[in-house]
């Protein structure tokens, strides 16, 4: 029998490379599998996995022979295929210690199908233990005893019933049980975000205070344009946000706003910006939430398990406990928040003069949609203003601090603030495109399928989310600032998980070449 071994999405497996090739098995719909090694990548047929399941880490052997053998029957023009053939040889460690699937009874034995197509291998419910009562067509989870293997099947018993087949909502709950996904955050997570809240806006307030006055833009881009005139100088972020030597700066003075979809619930970033004696200052605020999670503590083990939020149909869940995500670290209209900001001081090119790092407090003035941006860039399209003209009208009014803020977003087409910031980081936003694709950047352009439920969850309606100005706006802000502080850490050699593209395999290359010479 082969012993359960505990899944671990989060820690990193180490393997040893000594007794052949190793590597984790993705295994497709269809039932053949790849497994990356130091050596390659390897295909495996549907008649070599040899009872692995998607995810476990195997060892495996090439099949030296079985290529050649492939190579001569699809010869073309002298050219024959490459790929590294493989078995599993065995399997080192298992990632499933549960299944989720339908129940059936065939001969009064119990028999589950996985709802997972990678998971290739029926599991037969063991009459010998002791599980939950079942009847056939539910959806349960079933504990393994046995795994399967070349002269065993796989067994097991049922741990719990999650539903029958055809109850609504069951699609939803089988994508959660299927990829292991938490839904209920742990009761000290939840005490602790409730408690840590009040105490972490206390002390920003604190250490706001501790400054002198907050920092207007003409001050911000002072500074910048100063350290401009010598090698990029930034301010130090190793130190912790409330750190005396980097206090939060406050800029509820100046005008920024959040652009989200329409049906988004948490608002992560905001944009702001101005022009100072000619020069255009970007402002991008990410919701501050280290000022509210404590390493180590119990809301912060909470999200290192999840990782991150995942959006589905009917639900959403958060990584971090409502009372951070939905409320605390959430930039709403006309309140105060927690920022850290990537000031950035432009050249007329596109490109970045200087920046500066650091926390902040912020207060945006509007909550903007997709949709209502876009439809104020449709109508104003042919609009023949130049940007000099937009530039002095925003200087001018920068010099105006007391004005109300903009409480919804259906006032773009009534506040000029509003119309003359977003011409501008549309304008900024093309041209970081065309910057972008000068340096080989290609853009991959896909459309998002929305579906939309009624109050008893049913579908009513498929959304098509396109690329359009007004998401392009927000990406090139989002990836202007990722380059900025990618570089900063780098320069800085700083700890940071960076998101990098390892190189193609070769055999990969050679698959698509034909495809791109088309």
């Amino acid at each position: 029998m082969a012993r359960p071994l505990a899944h671990s999405r989060n820690k990193k497996r180490r393997f040893k490379h000594t007794d052949g090739s190793v590597g984790v098995i993705r295994i497709s719909r269809r039932g053949y599998g790849f497994v990356a090694t130091p050596e390659g990548e390897y295909f495996i047929p549907r008649g070599n996995i040899y009872g692995a399941m998607d995810g476990d880490v195997v060892q495996v052997v090439r099949m030296r022979r079985l290529e050649e053998r492939r190579r001569s029957q699809t010869k073309n023009a002298g050219e024959g295929r490459r790929d590294m053939l493989g078995s599993v040889k065995r399997v080192i460690e298992r990632a499933h210690t549960t299944v989720v699937g339908m129940l059936h009874y065939r001969d009064g034995l119990g028999v589950v199908t996985p709802s997972d197509a990678r998971i290739c291998h029926d599991i037969f419910i063991d009459p010998r233990a002791i599980g939950v009562p079942a009847v056939d067509g539910d959806v349960v989870e079933v504990r393994l005893t046995t795994y399967p293997s070349r002269l065993e099947a796989a067994q097991g018993y049922i741990e719990e019933v999650v539903g029958h087949h055809d109850e609504r909502g069951m699609d939803i709950e089988l994508i959660i049980r299927r990829h292991k996904l938490e839904t209920a955050f742990s009761a000290a997570a939840l005490e602790e975000a409730a408690r840590l809240a009040e105490s972490a806006m206390q002390a920003a307030l604190q250490s706001v205070a501790a400054v002198d006055g907050g920092d207007s833009p003409t001050a911000t881009a002072t500074a910048l344009a100063t350290a401009a005139a010598a090698p990029i100088a930034v301010t130090d972020i190793g130190a912790t946000p409330v750190d005396e030597s980097l206090p939060r700066r406050d800029l509820r003075e100046r005008f920024i706003f959040t652009i989200d979809p329409s049906d988004a619930r948490d608002f992560d970033d905001a944009l702001s910006v101005d022009f100072i004696e000619g020069q255009m200052l970007v402002g991008v605020h990410i919701a501050d939430v280290s000022a509210y999670v404590a390493w180590e503590s119990s809301v912060d083990l909470d999200a290192r398990r999840r990782a991150t939020s995942v959006y589905l149909p009917d639900r959403v869940l958060p990584m971090l406990p409502p009372q951070l995500s939905d409320d605390l670290c959430s930039l709403k209209p006309n309140e105060d928040r927690l920022a850290f900001t990537c000031d950035m001081l432009m050249r007329s090119d596109g490109t970045v003069q200087s920046y500066e790092l650091y926390p902040s407090l912020i207060r945006s003035r509007a909550r903007l949609s997709y949709d209502e941006v876009q439809a104020f860039f449709d109508d104003n399209e042919a609009s023949s203003e130049s940007l000099s003209q937009v530039e002095s009208r925003i200087q001018a009014e920068t010099l105006v601090q007391t004005q109300p803020c903009v409480p919804t977003a259906s006032a773009i087409r009534e506040d000029l603030r509003l119309q003359n910031r977003l011409r501008v980081l549309n304008r900024l936003a093309k041209k970081l495109v065309r910057r972008r694709e000068a340096r080989g950047a290609i853009d991959f352009e896909s459309i998002e399928a929305k579906v939309s439920l009624d109050e008893s969850g049913k579908p009513v309606a498929v959304t098509l989310r396109e690329k359009t100005d007004a998401t392009s706006l927000v990406e090139e802000a989002m990836i202007l600032t990722n380059e900025v502080v990618a570089n900063h850490m780098l320069t800085h050699q700083a700890a940071m998980v960076y998101r990098i593209h390892e190189e193609p395999f070769q055999a990969a290359l050679e698959q698509l070449l034909p495809t791109l010479q088309e």
